[in-house]
């Protein structure tokens, strides 16, 4: 999935989930940076403080800038959650 996102995004913020299912952020770390590049890559070990990472290097991108959230359905749902209760 990486490889193929990739091409279409300029970074990549990696966290988590609550799952105890749920990939240890600086393993999947360990993967992004061999399709990424370390520059490209940023690492925060809870899912709330990776998507207002992503929301601030969306801002400092520019108007065209998105954050896309993928991953399990658990999540993407945890996501969602969190970005309709913010303010």
């Amino acid at each position: 999935m990486l490889t193929l996102l990739e091409p279409v995004l300029n970074e990549v913020v990696v966290t988590t989930n609550r799952s105890p299912r749920a990939l240890a952020p600086d393993d999947l770390a360990k993967v992004a940076v061999e399709v990424f590049g370390a520059d490209r890559v940023r690492v925060e070990p809870h899912l709330p403080d990776a998507l207002d990472a992503a929301v601030a290097l969306a801002d400092e991108a520019g108007e065209a800038a998105a954050v896309l959230v993928t991953g399990s359905l658990y999540t993407v749902g945890e996501a969602r959650t969190l970005l309709s209760a913010a303010p």
